[in-house]
């Protein structure tokens, strides 16, 4: 049984069950319908994405356009906004003496802050997610478009069922299986560009360590001295202990704590396609570039 004032939509149940008996409700439906009418649907697509099918990432892209969407905006544009929001709001943290910050990007994270650990939300950052940021410049430069955030996450279905600006949300799972339906092979698709390009930093966001070295990037690039951080990777048990004893008073290590709820990062996500270890070899070889 799921207890659903408690679940923090992590996915591990899900990604555990042997029997494969545990299912996210599904938007794929939806979103192949808006497809076939024609309607001009945009894909957010998370920086996570490296590594999951076949074929570059240009490819990949070309995939999506492919299969139907008007265009690809890389929700790591998004994450830009996220960082820069992030390191201002940590540097007036800092300065007014309130101790640490913790990230907010991962909707999993913000679950379980509300409803677990609510004696740290004063220290939870209140910056929007790099999802959010970007569905608010799809709106902008698209204001006629469906907007579609694509990535390996199922508590951004959550995430998205409290934002107008998000219309639908699939899963890397779902995208493979509109690429099966429409036998559309990644690895011999042509080629093509983002509408919208994040950067390296951003794209970073995709693997534990990504969020923290991307705001701390920010936060000296404005002047500032280099945040102390620390990682939290994973909600484990020994975790969540850790994170309830900081928000109790025991004194917190760092200015900066970033937060994931999957180990490894969104690259380890519950429906993810591909190998984590593999998908962060391929991320690492995007950021090099």
């Amino acid at each position: 049984k799921i207890d659903h004032e408690k679940c923090i939509l992590c996915g591990r149940c899900m990604r555990d069950c042997p029997f494969g008996a545990i299912m996210e409700k599904s938007q794929i439906v939806d979103v192949m319908q808006r497809l076939r009418e024609g309607a001009p649907v945009v894909a957010m697509v998370a920086p996570a994405i490296a590594g999951q099918f076949p074929g570059t990432l240009g490819q990949v892209y070309g995939a999506i356009l492919e299969a139907g969407f008007e265009t690809v905006f890389e929700v790591a544009r998004g994450a830009d906004e996220t960082s820069a929001h992030e390191a201002t709001e940590l540097a007036a943290c800092i300065s007014e003496g309130r101790g640490y910050l913790t990230t907010s990007c991962c909707p999993s994270w913000m679950l379980a802050a509300g409803r677990h650990l609510p004696e740290i939300l004063p220290h939870v950052s209140t910056t929007p997610s790099p999802m959010r940021f970007t569905a608010q410049t799809v709106k902008e430069q698209r204001p006629e478009a469906i907007r579609v955030f694509i990535g390996p996450c199922l508590a951004k279905k959550d995430e998205a069922a409290r934002d107008p600006l998000v219309d639908y949300v699939l899963t890397f799972e779902e995208l493979g299986a509109i690429f099966v339906a429409r036998e559309i092979d990644t690895a011999a698709s042509r080629e093509a560009a983002p509408a919208v390009r994040g950067t390296s930093p951003s794209r970073g966001y995709a693997a534990a360590g990504g969020v923290s070295k991307a705001v701390g990037a920010c936060a000296t690039c404005k002047g500032a001295a280099a945040p102390k951080t620390h990682l939290i990777d994973g909600l484990t048990r020994q975790n969540i202990n850790l994170l309830r004893a900081w928000s109790k008073g025991t004194p917190c290590p760092a200015d900066l704590v970033e937060v994931m709820a999957c180990q490894g990062g969104c690259i380890a996500g519950p429906a993810v396609v591909g190998n984590p270890k593999l998908a962060a070899k391929a991320l690492g070889e995007i950021l090099s570039q």
